[in-house]
């Protein structure tokens, strides 16, 4: 029979190892929650028909024409989206309106190729060094041209497309360029010819949308693949539209702006999936407008200028960012069900292993046929020593797991208060041990002493199998292999040293032991300030912490179970302390998990809710709902998409490669997401 220990815990008040969530699909395509708009610092110049590119996290826009500026220009801004700032760089040689060149970088050198100058057609390349902020003189273009496209792939400038000067020929002229030879060669005509049109490179072949042709605004996409010198016909725009700008995020084509064939700007947003060959409609432009400067820049696709009308007003200096949702998922599979509790999953090596607190067991499943295996306890709750096989081991309420880099099993023994150790899990006769706590006995706090950190020697730097954990929940590893430690009624989060000369020992990273609270602050500092003191610092506290995640800055994440929060744990330097702060993540309730991804995004299980939330924040913070329907069940297609797939209290979840596993507590399941080719680990 369960303990009063994990009675309480069944019923929502436990924790999970390590969180990893993405988004899931709507079809059998993959799905985006729909992304948003910021508006950043105009540009000191309003203009259309600009060049735009990014070098080194900068974004310049180059020439351009501005009809109240008397035609075309050789403006060259530079926009730094750390200040929200715009300087002037030095100007192009000769003014140029390229239209069409988004993002034609090679070595960290702009090139600025063909477009209309003093009123004719040209061939011309200009290249700008922003280290030197100097321009140079390139080959020319074999064939002048205006309004065509350029895109850089593999160190080569490839220009598609145009018109002359007469506005009568809508070339399907396709030229290369070489900037290490300074020549050109002509390659695979495009199949339908057209100018004002949007370009976008995406795995390495080209994408051609949109644009001009005798009269009429197009809707057409094709792809170039440039080792094959072949064009491919791809699903067409569902908008028709000229001059349309383009940017590539994450592997989807975004399609932003344009004018139909009568003059009418557009704020048109599809987005293009090539796995899929299918498109979708995203969020509008705030401002409407063709023939902008578009470039992808910090994940964010940035629209520059452009205009919306006829006469001399009709330029634009506005600049918005647009930042995609999540990619999503394609479908939700059970791996393996009746487990009873599983309270978290580590997934290595095509194994995911799940601790069952009801059964005192962990299990390890085969994710490719659904078949598992107890690697750890005999189902009898308790404790009967360590260094016997893991299989014979008794277990007290297990309630987290983490695997390291090398397949090292990690297990919170929950009712044990200690963290158990399988070094060969699934291997016949594999011992446990114990690496931290004192099993059967639990204490309010014990920790290595931080001073010991400096030089580990003398009798008061004790190791961690002479310290008693309280009630240990979740556990994290780091890329060194340590262990970070929810001791969730320590109400702190420890640190377990694995190797070198600190290994075995453990030191508290945050939290007053046996003190609640909910303050940010520094890590280390007073449990309470005495009154008419000038200067005193309280430690920062949780309550009840159940979850925790690190990152490879050392940043380490907190589930904030009792305050309904998710909290950070700055590492800090020599002139920094060490701090904690609140994310904000906008209305949880009890969050039992959390998990940071090298993007940055946090992932939340929001156990209280029944669902998965998502903080993005490559530009602006957004949350997102990306799992789970609020409602608790188990209805959903066994297949489907998984925002449809009511979850009964999501306690833990793990990544392996591209496939995401979800420990659907009180569902007594296994699920598997497999998700599209976008997806951002």
């Amino acid at each position: 029979m369960e303990s009063s220990l994990n009675q309480s815990c069944t019923f929502g008040r436990c924790p999970l190892a390590i969180l990893f969530v993405l988004a899931l699909a709507m079809t059998g395509s993959p799905a985006f929650a729909l992304g948003t708009w910021v508006t950043k610092a105009p540009m000191p110049t309003a203009r259309h028909g600009q060049a735009a590119a990014v070098v080194n996290g900068i974004l310049y826009e180059i020439g351009g024409y501005a009809q109240a500026l008397g035609g075309y220009l050789s403006m060259n801004e530079a926009y730094d989206p750390g200040t929200n700032a715009w300087t002037t760089k030095g100007p192009l040689p000769t003014p140029q309106q390229p239209l069409g060149t988004n993002g034609a970088v090679v070595n960290g050198i702009i090139y600025v190729v063909g477009g209309s100058s003093g009123g004719f057609c040209t061939g011309a390349v200009q290249a700008y060094d922003p280290v030197k902020d100097a321009w140079t003189t390139r080959s020319s273009m074999p064939t002048p041209r205006c309004h065509l496209a350029v895109a850089a792939i593999n160190g080569l400038i490839y220009a598609a497309g145009g018109t002359d000067t007469s506005g009568s020929i809508a070339y399907r002229t396709f030229e290369v360029y070489d900037p290490v030879a300074d020549s050109w060669t002509t390659k695979a005509s495009m199949p339908t010819g057209r100018s004002q049109l949007g370009a976008g490179v995406v795995n390495g072949n080209l994408y051609v949308l949109g644009g001009f042709t005798d009269g009429v605004a197009l809707a057409t996409n094709e792809s170039y693949d440039p080792g094959t010198d072949t064009w491919t016909t791809r699903a067409s725009m569902p908008t028709a539209r000229t001059g349309v700008g383009a940017g590539v995020v994450s592997g989807l084509l975004y399609a932003v702006g344009g004018e139909t064939a009568t003059g009418t700007a557009l704020s048109t947003n599809e987005v293009y999936d090539p796995t899929a060959n299918s498109w979708s409609t995203e969020n509008a432009m705030p401002t409407a407008r063709a023939s902008p400067g578009v470039a992808v820049l910090g994940g964010a696709v940035y629209v520059a200028g452009g205009f919306n009308g006829p006469g001399p007003n009709a330029d634009l200096n506005t600049v918005e960012a647009f930042t995609p949702g999540p990619a999503s998922f394609l479908a939700i599979t059970t791996v393996a069900s009746d487990l009873g509790r599983p309270f978290s999953v580590a997934v290595h090596n095509g194994f995911a292993f799940v601790a069952d607190p009801s059964s005192h067991r962990v299990w390890m499943i085969n994710v490719a046929n659904g078949q598992k295996t107890v690697v750890a306890g005999t189902g009898e709750q308790g404790f009967n020593g360590d260094g016997i096989p893991a299989v014979q081991a008794q277990l007290d309420n297990p309630s987290g797991v983490a695997v390291d880099a090398n397949g090292v099993l990690y297990i919170a023994d929950t009712g044990n208060h200690a963290v158990r150790k399988v070094a060969t899990p699934g291997v016949a006769g594999a011992l446990i041990s114990t690496v931290a706590g004192i099993p059967t006995s639990y204490a309010v706090g014990e920790s290595t002493p931080a001073a010991c950190a400096a030089a580990p020697t003398g009798s008061q730097c004790v190791v961690a199998t002479a310290l008693r954990l309280y009630g240990p929940r979740a556990l994290a590893v780091d890329g060194a292999g340590n262990v970070y430690i929810a001791d969730r009624m320590n109400q702190q989060i420890k640190k377990l040293y694995t190797s070198g000369p600190l290994s075995g020992f453990i030191f508290v990273v945050a939290g007053v032991a046996g003190y609640t609270g909910s303050n940010d602050g520094r890590v280390s500092g007073s449990v309470f300030c005495p009154p008419n003191v000038a200067v005193c610092f309280v430690a920062a506290r949780f309550n009840s912490p159940v979850g925790v995640a690190v990152d490879a800055s050392g940043n380490v994440y907190v589930a904030d179970e009792g305050n309904n929060r998710i909290r950070v744990v700055s590492p800090g330097n020599a002139d920094v302390a060490a701090s904690v702060s609140t994310l904000s993540a906008g209305s949880l309730l009890r969050p039992t998990g959390v998990a940071v991804a090298a993007n940055g995004d946090v992932y939340i299980a929001n156990y209280g809710r029944h669902l998965i939330l998502l903080r993005s924040c490559p530009v602006d913070c957004t949350i997102t709902t990306v799992a789970g329907t609020g409602t608790a069940g188990s209805h959903g297609t066994e297949g489907g998409p998984a925002t449809s797939m009511q979850l009964n209290s999501p306690i833990a979840v793990a990544l392996d490669g591209t496939t995401l596993y979800i420990a659907d507590m009180l569902n007594g399941r296994i699920l598997a997401v497999n998700p599209s080719s976008n997806i951002i680990p």
